[in-house]
């Protein structure tokens, strides 16, 4: 029966549905999840690329890793998802579905960043102490230098760090739960748009001006060299425009030339 269904013309809610009958043919369900895979993947990474750059995960490998696993994380708990009940139409549905894969996408990042951590934080147990550290003093440093964070790095947590708990909320929603039009699923813009007073035209405004404002990348230092070489030009101009006065014309005085 699998083989004769159109997968393109299905509605999204009974392509996931399809994705989490694991007792079907396996060639239905195959089928079901490349025409999801096809619908969603790109949605998917531009999420995932977006939010891991708000979370400072700048490595390429790292982010399509977490893409995969979140695709997959569809394929394993499609059963997680509920269908709407009210009468919605497909663009609605479609909406609901992006705010799922938000869902996930968000929490791969936060499974990664848990496991960044837990690897930092990890103590090495050795049943003599003076032993290890003796080892440790016996490894000849190499020439090695240890690459310090990014200027584009610091420069984003620094941007961040000036932005307000509301303006990096709405931001953060918007990039987990926003469709390919930009738009949030009703329920979670009417939870900010109460918690926060605001008028529906606002929130994605907030958001706009947020990230206009991280993708300016904080010019503090370089106004400060602009700066720098302003004061520098205007010495300079000033050197030159600065009058030189002519020696003083002092008469000889007569003790010095012997003839007084």
């Amino acid at each position: 029966m699998a083989l004769f269904r159109n997968y393109k013309k299905l509605p999204v809610e009974d392509l996931i549905a399809l994705i989490a009958d694991k007792n079907q043919e396996k060639i239905g369900l195959d089928k079901a999840f490349s025409e999801f895979h096809r619908r969603f993947i790109n949605y998917m990474y531009k999420v995932c690329k977006n939010t891991c750059a708000i979370k400072c995960i700048f490595d390429q490998m790292e982010i399509n890793k977490i893409a995969h696993d979140a695709i997959r994380r569809v394929y394993t708990g499609a059963q997680s998802f509920t269908p709407t009940t009210a009468e919605l139409s497909e663009k609605e549905k479609h909406k609901r579905v992006c705010g799922w894969l938000g869902v996930i996408v968000h929490h791969e990042i936060q499974k990664y960043l848990d496991k960044i951590e837990k690897l930092k934080d990890k103590i090495i147990l050795t049943e003599n102490i003076d032993e290890y550290a003796a080892y440790v003093n016996s490894i000849i440093d190499e020439d090695e230098e240890i690459s310090p964070p990014s200027l584009y790095q610091q420069l984003l947590e620094e941007g961040l760090s000036h932005i307000s708990d509301r303006d990096k909320e709405i931001t953060f929603t918007y990039l987990t739960y926003e469709d390919e039009n930009g738009r949030i699923p009703t329920e979670i813009l009417n939870r900010l748009l109460k918690k926060y007073k605001l008028l529906p035209k606002y929130p994605a405004k907030i958001k706009d001006r947020t990230i206009k404002k991280l993708m300016l990348i904080n010019p503090k230092s370089l106004n400060q060299k602009t700066y720098d070489t302003k004061i520098e030009k205007s010495r300079k101009k000033a050197r030159r425009k600065t009058k030189r006065f002519p020696p003083l014309d002092r008469s000889d005085d007569s003790a010095d030339t012997g003839t007084g």
